[in-house]
């Protein structure tokens, strides 16, 4: 077994030295942007290398005792590796101006939204919509995203995703005792009510569906609303009628979209978006009749309307709590205000879908003029 892990500590401190090669030889015209985060991830990649030499140099290595504690240590050195392949040395081999520029509206989001952390680099990537690698301060957009305001609304989904993986104390846990208080009245109620034994039990499965996978993206979509408005729940409408296909049948990473339409309402509800909720409603209705599908049996059980509602309180507080930013209307702003710019543009493509194109070019020009960026 040592003999194995020996010659495995030895290619993956060739590949490192290779991944740290590819940072160095990147263009040096780089944007500032992009030079900031190659800096970062090198100097990652570094302290990588400086653990698997200390691995390669302890004579414990060749201990059978220890050597399965070793081999645990390399596997999460080499899955570092290969997000750090996988992610940011992919998307700085191929850093173009689309990328600059995803990359600063990204950052202009945080500033308005009083994001935590440090913004991310945006890649123009994309073949799967928008989805992030928190763990590498990374989001993969779209290639068309930077030529379109609809869509934008889901980046405020992806940033959401990084306070999910980093404040487990103020968003996670309180979300998942929350959850299992709601179910352990559940099946206490279902019980008292002399229901069978499979159905009480049918609570076990829900509620480990919403534990391992299903609050994160209920969460996102909650806080992506509390932060963009009204135009995270268009979005979010827009994306149910491109790529969903069972609105009312979710998979295992993710819930149904009829059940994260409701939770971006509690929210919107939360925000003092009432009269917004209820257009986005109608349109949603609009979308369940043209598909002709309904609910199946039980649907509000495994999606409790109950349990969203107490989701969307329970995080529109901890998000104020945390001095984050909800959307509660036109904000003066010096300089592009993107969280504004989207709403308006939501309300002008309602008002004149045909004359929508022209303008979104002029205000995606403004915006480009007022990020610092070449015209399009």
């Amino acid at each position: 077994m040592a003999q194995l892990l020996h010659q495995l500590l030895y290619d993956l401190r060739q590949r490192c030295c290779h991944l740290l090669a590819e940072l160095g030889q990147l263009s040096p015209t780089l944007a500032a942007e992009a030079v900031q985060y190659r800096d970062q991830m090198a100097a990652r990649l570094a302290r990588t290398g400086t653990l698997i030499e200390a691995m390669l140099a302890d004579p414990g290595l060749q201990d059978p005792l220890l050597v399965r504690n070793y081999f645990h240590d390399y596997k999460r050195l080499s899955e570092q590796m290969h997000y750090v392949e996988a992610g940011p040395v992919l998307a700085l081999k191929h850093f173009g101006k689309d990328d600059l520029a995803m990359t600063r509206v990204v950052a202009r989001v945080c500033q308005e939204i009083n994001f935590p952390y440090r913004a991310p680099l945006c890649a123009t990537l994309s073949a799967h919509y928008y989805w992030a690698l928190p763990r590498m301060d990374l989001i993969f957009v779209p290639c068309g995203e930077p030529f379109h305001l609809l869509a934008l609304a889901d980046l405020y989904h992806e940033l959401a995703h990084f306070l999910l993986e980093r404040d487990l104390r103020q968003l996670v846990r309180p979300l998942l005792r929350l959850i299992d208080k709601f179910f352990n009245r559940m099946v206490k109620e279902a019980r008292q009510k002399g229901w069978p034994a499979e159905s009480v039990a049918r609570f076990d499965e829900r509620r480990r569906q919403w534990k391992r996978y299903w609050y994160a993206e209920f969460a996102a979509d909650m806080l992506a609303a509390y932060w963009a408005g009204p135009a995270f729940g268009w979005s979010n409408l827009r994306l149910c009628t491109n790529l969903g296909v069972e609105l009312f049948e979710g998979v295992d990473s993710h819930p149904a979209d009829a059940a994260r339409h409701a939770g971006v309402r509690s929210m919107l509800l939360q925000t003092g978006h009432g009269a917004a909720a209820a257009q986005i409603d109608v349109r949603w209705a609009e979308l369940v009749a043209l598909t002709g599908q309904q609910p199946p049996t039980e649907y509000d059980l495994v999606y409790p309307p109950e349990l969203l509602d107490q989701m969307a309180t329970l995080l529109c507080s901890s998000a104020r709590n945390m001095g984050l930013a909800a959307w509660c209307g036109p904000v003066a702003a010096a300089g592009p205000h993107v969280t504004n710019l989207l709403n308006a543009a939501w309300d002008q493509f309602h008002a004149s879908p045909d004359a929508f194109a022209a303008y979104e070019h002029t205000e995606l020009t403004g915006l480009r003029q007022g990020l610092g960026l070449p015209p399009g």
